[in-house]
């Protein structure tokens, strides 16, 4: 169960923290994703295929001539050369841009990210470590109230899903008080 926090200033009425994956499970409009999405990465310089293609030929050459020299047995250093660049050439241009692009991919922690929602007097905020959303009490058009949970349904299409694991003991009253001394419709 996630950890709700207790309100820390008087304008909050309650704070709830869920699984992204679970407050966006009903979510038609597609806007939610956008709590769950980092910040745009910088984007790297990626080679072009047909580029990549002639680089990592050139070095594959130059490291067949120089192992193919060291069967000759004439003159090594030239070999010794040879394989020094192809690897060179490998490696800049193929082996680590791949590595740093790895590296640079966000972690699949980042795909399901903790959402706080706080209710307060005068606004819903949900709140994700990538975005956050501001809504006013008057753009929540209802709720409903189910077995499982509670939908919240907001005018631009988003419709929240709160699970019941997320409410502790009278988190789930409050919020239902709260929802109806704002006057909101429950569907």
């Amino acid at each position: 169960m996630p950890e709700n926090e207790t309100a820390t200033t008087p304008d909050e009425v309650l704070i709830l923290k869920l699984p992204y994956s679970d407050m966006s499970r009903y979510d038609s409009s597609g806007r939610l994703k956008e709590l769950a999405q980092p910040a745009e990465p910088t984007k790297q310089a990626t080679i072009n295929p047909v580029k990549r293609f002639i680089v990592s030929t050139v070095g594959i050459f130059f490291l067949m001539v120089g192992l193919i020299g060291f069967g000759g047995g004439q003159n090594n250093l030239i070999s010794i050369v040879c394989i020094f660049f192809g690897i060179l050439v490998i490696w800049t241009f193929i082996a680590r841009p791949e590595m740093q692009k790895r590296k640079a991919a966000p972690p699949s922690a980042a795909r399901n990210p903790e959402v706080s929602i706080s209710f307060n007097k005068q606004n819903i905020v949900m709140h994700s470590p990538f975005n956050q959303f501001k809504k006013e009490w008057s753009e929540l058009n209802g709720y409903k109230k189910t077995k499982k949970g509670m939908h919240l349904n907001f005018s631009d299409g988003i419709e929240a899903y709160l699970p019941l694991e997320a409410f502790y003991e009278g988190e789930l009253k409050a919020l239902t008080a709260l929802l109806q001394n704002k006057k909101i419709i429950q569907t």
